[in-house]
């Protein structure tokens, strides 16, 4: 490291900050071991382009240096998160993932290369030194494979060795098969992934399904970010993650999971496609554990969603809520867990309803409530506050969906969970027995929120006592279309 960094013992102060990431950079780069060539010319152009902003800063100092050191600053990072992922893929990843990897030093370069015009620096010179550089760094790590490979071959325990699967070694298989099903160029990169697979399954006796699924994704395909939780719940825990150069949500489920259970709720989520239904991606069962891609909506839940937009036209959301319950309903789905957390946010602001289906995987992973259990109840097959009375003595169908329905109405526009003041160990007899009903709110703001008289008869008939007095969602949606429309004209 001392010899690489020389050159940037005496830069300007404003520049340590850089230097020091660039240090760090070094020292994660030295765990890696494949792509090892074009990302060591990715950190020494790091280090020019460091050293030749410092040149310029001594000559004549942009007006707003402070702005463009911090995006110099922003760039280093990003590098810095790709050589920290990188170090962490080992073998088998790197190999798997090396048009990703590819790209993202692309991109690590393009840059560099703002970073030379933000500070109103001529780049051609330094363009020149990078694309020879990259051309002799493509050749050293192709040479590296061809030497790896050699190592490699009729040597088993090294090739066992080097991907380093100790722990589900079926999913491993089944990442490696897809990735050489995927792309055939006789490539060392693809010869390596051959004898990984080979290996393993002489190690386990086992060999991975012929054909995979369309929709499968393994632990192989995505970066889990393990800082960036975005919720969980009797499912599992969902985070943060990177597939197919995307922002995803990745729910993960728990150990307790029976993989022909999520299995079954898979091809339910896989065959809707609709405006108002979050897109499922794809999942993995044999991973460990087992998990599901969905687009990820960066405006959170529609409470969060509401909290931070106050004005937001609540009665077109809920129009949007029942349009995607029926086309649910319409593929005889029952979502068993419609509530406020269940409803996103996308990118152009509309409801997107989540997690239909899931409530078999949930009672699964749901041991037992802090109260007995009447008649079948249990907290896997939805909130307690959202049950119908039938759905609390255990029956759920599409009219508990359409009282979940009123529920999470109801909470729309009070932005309070419904029954609140009613203690857990009371909703059975209270809702389950006595068929307790909503008390309409009095706060001024539920009307200016788009509460009114026509929207509350409608939470009032769609939570009516008993099933059979429910509307479905064919008439739901013709009644929230005519208020949608006339609150729409009132907001003008």
């Amino acid at each position: 490291m001392e010899a690489f960094m020389t050159s940037l013992l005496t830069v300007a102060t404003q520049l340590q900050p850089a230097v020091g990431i660039l240090k760090v950079i070094w020292v994660e780069y030295s765990k890696i071991h494949v792509n090892k060539a074009k990302l060591g010319d990715l950190l020494d152009r790091c280090r020019r382009v460091i050293g030749v902003i410092d040149q310029e800063l001594s000559r004549q100092p942009p007006s707003d240096v402070q702005k463009s050191i911090d995006q110099l600053l922003r760039h280093l990072r990003f590098i810095e998160q790709l050589v920290r992922a990188l170090a962490a893929f080992g073998l088998m990843k790197s190999l798997m993932r090396r048009d990703d990897i590819s790209s993202q030093i692309v991109e690590g370069h393009q840059r560099l290369t703002d970073c030379l015009t933000i500070f109103q620096i001529t780049a051609a010179v330094d363009l020149r030194q990078y694309q020879e550089g990259l051309n002799r760094a493509q050749m050293a790590d192709h040479d590296a494979l061809i030497e790896q490979l050699a190592i490699l071959e009729n040597n088993d325990h090294e090739v066992l060795r080097q991907f380093n699967v100790f722990q589900n070694q079926m999913e491993a298989m089944m990442a490696i098969q897809n990735s050489l099903l995927r792309r055939i160029d006789k490539s060392p990169e693809e010869r390596i992934l051959q004898l990984g697979l080979a290996s393993l399954q002489t190690r386990t006796g086992k060999k991975p399904p012929k054909r995979l699924p369309e929709w499968t994704i393994t632990a192989y395909d995505v970066e889990i970010d393990q800082t960036a939780q975005l919720g969980q719940g009797g499912f599992g825990v969902v985070k943060k993650g990177i597939w197919n150069h995307m922002t995803v949500a990745i729910k993960e489920m728990t150990k307790e999971t029976d993989p022909r259970i999520l299995l079954k709720e898979i091809k339910v989520w896989n065959r809707l496609h609709h405006p108002h239904v979050l897109p499922f991606l794809g999942a993995s069962i044999a991973a460990v554990p087992p998990f599901i891609v969905s687009q990820y909506m960066p405006n959170g839940d529609i409470r969060q969603y509401l909290s931070k937009n106050p004005n937001a036209n609540r009665v077109q959301l809920i129009h949007e809520i029942a349009l995607g319950m029926l086309y649910i309903h319409g593929k005889n789905i029952v979502h068993g867990d419609l509530k406020r957390v269940n409803v996103l946010i996308d990118d152009a602001l509309k409801a997107r309803i989540a997690d239909f289906g899931l409530s078999e995987i949930k009672y699964h992973a749901t041991s037992s409530l802090s109260m007995p259990t009447p008649r079948g109840l249990h907290a896997g097959a939805g909130t307690l506050r959202y049950m119908s009375p039938e759905a609390l003595h255990g029956v759920i169908d599409k009219a508990s969906d359409v009282y979940a329905f009123a529920m999470t109405v109801y909470e729309i526009f009070t932005n309070v969970p419904p029954f609140l003041l009613v203690p857990d160990a009371a909703i059975f007899h209270i809702i389950g027995e006595k068929h307790t009903r909503l008390t309409r709110p009095t706060d001024p703001a539920m009307l200016n929120r788009g509460l009114t008289e026509g929207m509350w008869t409608l939470v009032l008939n769609t939570s009516e006592p008993l099933a059979a007095d429910r509307p479905d969602f064919g008439i739901i949606c013709k009644a929230t279309e005519r208020l949608a429309d006339y609150w729409s004209r009132e907001l003008i």
